[in-house]
């Protein structure tokens, strides 16, 4: 650091709002969910059921997405088989 309160970078590190950071916070400050439990250790219900649908919501993805990919993958083939067809007609 430079100054007192103020890093290299230029930045008023001091934890006084100078109105560029509403609230005097940080991001990761704002952006917690604050749930995590006891000093983080153990998770609370409503973050362990976000977690659970989550999960399902991805493996149900996954397998919407398995589908897809199966589905394109036989028309593909359909495809090049009709186009294997009307090479030999020409």
């Amino acid at each position: 650091m430079d100054s007192e309160g103020e890093s290299d970078n230029g930045e008023n590190n001091d934890g006084q709002n100078n109105g560029e950071n509403p609230g005097g916070k940080t991001k990761r400050q704002r952006r917690s969910r604050g749930n995590s439990g006891i000093n983080g250790a153990m998770p609370t219900d409503s973050r362990q059921r976000r977690l659970e649908k989550n999960r399902e919501s991805a493996r149900e993805s996954r397998k919407r997405k398995k589908n897809y990919i199966s589905s394109l993958e036989a028309k593909m083939a359909g495809i090049e088989a009709e186009n294997n067809r009307l090479r030999n007609v020409v």
